[in-house]
């Protein structure tokens, strides 16, 4: 299964590289901040999390009603099963630019102050836009492929406002933002699954790209305008990647394995057993995938809120603060996944009874009991893998993808080969525990490893 992923004793990148200096700062550095108290930290988390969670229940439930509403809409399973994959390979070459532009824009983003910020916001609009060029003609090329011409058009178009909308998006977040971030994500999810409401049965594969790709433009030209862009000069740009790379090296390793422990299932289960059973799967997981939105939304408050935290206060202080962010959204998510663990065929006939029966079958309940066990576990990778990140501890993600990679090409896609539906959902269950014993283990060896700095002790 899929991961948002990091580690080395003595990482190179647990100490980041200043920005290269021109004649002029390529972006000016705010003073470090102040140290704080446990509990002056916890006062300022306790504030920002109100607006984080305002701002992770827009994404999360407009994400929601949206997948949910494509399995409704789509005439069957075998396009709805299209959909799925063509958005698993969507959401992978996304992960390339949240390796490359994302992870560094929240790591320099939180230490600087808004004019640096504004700037930095205007380059990695400007890398993204570059990026989007192959991976634009990467989507297009996979999408005619799979679904013929129909998406020539919105596939590369969603494909670019996504990855414009989330680099405006973090930018804001970058600061801790939420407020701020709230109008332009309502109109990127849950306008988006209001559109998908309206259109109802009318719904087509090609709509449905054109609506998130057209909800998404019209984020970015919000979220752009609460940010005020700066002139940034195109030149700069080397300088820019120069200080990003090493950074970004060890994310982009570990989303290029994606490729391995997410893609290869869908790909696998669709290439040797067909759209329907792609289709099945997804809309078993749709009721799962409330952990993705809420599991993006805390590694993006994590990565800088740590961040700032280590330099106030030390590494097993940040991570104290970590994950205490950690525990809020187990919090959440225990209540929902408790229900589906309980009650999966009542869920899965409030969800489609009347739209889709075929998704009904018997041994649909025991599958879905088993994606919450492995969503549960790739919940509790990714927020140890976020304090880590935030560390910048950056190679933990990377080893921990690893293992779930050998896991995957060991077990899991054999057993998809094999059995298909269970095979995938089984074998994604092992891969994910792989994945989260390196990322804890990773965890406890960063911890142990900080009894060794000399002691922090904050202010006040």
């Amino acid at each position: 299964m899929a991961l948002v992923s990091k580690h080395d004793r003595e990482s190179a990148d647990a100490k980041l590289a200043p920005m290269p200096v021109a004649e002029e700062p390529l972006i000016a550095v705010s003073t470090p901040p102040p140290r704080r108290s446990l509990l002056d930290v916890l006062t300022g988390a306790a504030s920002k999390s109100v607006w984080a969670l305002a701002d992770q229940a827009v994404v999360s439930v407009g994400n929601y009603a949206t997948v949910i509403l494509v399995a409704r809409n789509l005439p069957d399973a075998r396009q709805f099963g299209t959909f799925n994959l063509l958005l698993a390979i969507l959401l992978f070459l996304n992960s390339l630019q949240q390796a490359l532009v994302i992870y560094p824009l929240l790591v320099r983003g939180a230490v600087l102050d808004r004019p640096g910020m504004q700037r930095l916001a205007t380059g990695c609009l400007l890398a993204t836009l570059a990026l989007c060029v192959p991976l634009g003609i990467g989507f297009s090329c996979t999408s005619l492929f799979f679904a013929g011409t129909s998406l020539l058009l919105w596939a590369p178009l969603t494909l670019v406002f996504q990855q414009l909308q989330e680099t405006v998006r973090r930018s804001l977040l970058s600061h801790l933002r939420f407020a701020a971030a709230i109008p332009g994500d309502a109109i990127s999810y849950l306008a988006q699954a209001a559109i998908f409401f309206y259109l109802g049965h009318r719904l087509t594969l090609p709509l449905a790209f054109a609506v998130i790709a057209l909800t998404s433009a019209a984020a970015v030209i919000v979220q752009a305008l609460q940010i005020g862009l700066r002139k940034f000069p195109l030149g700069d740009l080397k300088a820019l990647a120069a200080d990003f790379w090493p950074l970004s090296r060890w994310m982009l390793y570990a989303n290029l394995g994606t490729l391995v422990t997410g893609l290869s299932y869908d790909l696998t289960l669709s290439l040797r057993w067909g759209f329907a059973p792609e289709g099945y799967f997804a809309a078993i997981a749709n009721l799962a995938k409330l952990v993705n939105p809420l599991s993006t939304a805390l590694s993006g408050l994590i990565v800088p809120t740590v961040s700032r935290a280590k330099a106030g206060g030390g590494t097993r202080f940040a991570m104290r603060v970590g994950l205490r962010y950690a525990a809020i959204g187990m919090a959440a998510l225990a209540v929902y996944f408790g229900l589906l663990a309980l009650f999966p065929e009542t869920c899965l006939r409030l969800m489609y009874s009347k739209h889709h029966p075929e998704y009904l079958r018997p041994e649909m309940g025991g599958y879905l009991r088993l994606l919450v066990g492995s969503w549960t576990l790739m919940f509790i990778t990714n927020m140890t893998l976020a304090i880590l990140n935030g560390l910048g501890y950056s190679r933990a993600n990377f080893i921990s993808t690893v293992a779930n990679g050998i896991v995957t090409l060991a077990v899991a896609l054999p057993l998809i080969w094999w059995l298909g539906l269970k095979g995938t959902i089984v074998g994604g269950l092992v891969a994910t525990g792989a994945a989260t014993v390196v990322a804890v283990y990773s965890f406890i060896r960063h911890h142990d490893d900080a009894g060794n700095e000399p002691p922090v002790v904050p202010a006040g």
